[in-house]
């Protein structure tokens, strides 16, 4: 990522009219379609959710620079935002887009496909008989109505692509190379899940508990109805996204195995995918595998 101004200044984040200069990493058109990407890009720009594109080129683009910060480990918990956070992603959601499978079926069953190295405990045969069970029992469980149909999912709104600007109160999000239809409590569950960051994965410690999640929900869904909301309503798409978040899991987990084959950086993407299985399957002494399987 480049920034690009013209002013006498020493940032990017000081200057009135910069542009951004994005170089696609190595060999990462192998897992992300560039096309869709650009194609989300310019629905989400449309709608004013998203920078403006000035160009794209072989190995990257050129874009608006968006002002704020990414949000770290406390602001993310913040009411404030996380209200903020809620209601774009409901004003996303309602946008239109051609596809017809969903991401929570479609990225996993491309990175497994591509993915050689597996851990010991989750060899390819438990990871996609495992999901062909999930997706078979998935659409009979999901009580909110809004996962009746598909909606635009962003899918990756970790906390390097939210961005909270001080000044204005505006949230932005930034980053559409896995922006794709899907059950709108994937993106909701999967936001929860980044919650954790990705420096040390405690989601004991640091993933939403049920009151901010419920009051997420709520945001969300007032943002989506455009009014109020019952509290059943509020408590479905709590419940749906209890269920996504092991969707999320693997997901991430077999993106990680694909990373591990794929990547050039130093990273324990093994390891990585471990921790996401491990929290999929709701592993522990007395237990073992159960919420996936």
């Amino acid at each position: 990522m480049f920034g690009i101004w013209n002013e006498p200044c020493e940032d990017v984040k000081q200057a009135k009219d910069a542009l951004v200069l994005r170089i696609n990493g190595n060999g990462t058109e192998t897992f992300i379609d560039r096309k869709k990407e650009i194609d989300s890009w310019k629905i989400l720009e449309a709608s004013g959710a998203a920078p403006k594109l000035f160009c794209v080129f072989g190995n990257g683009l050129c874009m608006e620079f968006v002002r704020g910060s990414t949000l770290t480990l406390e602001t993310i918990k913040d009411e404030e935002i996380s209200t903020k956070v809620a209601k774009l992603m409901a004003k996303c959601h309602v946008l239109s887009d051609t596809e017809e499978e969903a991401a929570c079926y479609f990225f996993p069953r491309k990175f497994l496909k591509a993915a050689t190295k597996f851990p010991e405990k989750y060899q390819k045969e438990f990871l996609t008989n495992g999901f062909k069970n999930f997706q078979e029992k998935l659409e009979s469980v999901l009580k909110s109505r809004i996962n009746k149909k598909l909606s635009f999912c962003h899918n990756d709104l970790l906390l390097g692509n939210v961005l909270y600007d001080e000044e204005t109160k505006i949230v932005n999000f930034i980053d559409y190379e896995y922006s794709h239809m899907n059950y709108a409590a994937f993106d909701i569950a999967n936001h929860f899940c980044e919650y954790t960051g990705l420096d040390v994965l405690d989601y004991e410690k640091y993933y939403p508990d049920f009151d901010h999640r419920k009051a997420f929900c709520k945001s969300y869904l007032e943002e989506r109805s455009e009014g109020e909301v019952s509290a059943r309503e509020v408590e479905d798409l709590v419940d749906d996204c209890t269920v996504m978040a092991i969707a999320s899991h693997f997901l991430w987990g077999c993106w990680a195995l694909m990373q591990a084959d794929l990547s050039d950086i130093d990273f324990d993407y093994l390891g990585y995918a471990v921790q996401r299985f491990d929290e999929m399957c709701g592993i522990d002494e007395t237990t073992g595998l159960n919420a996936f399987v």
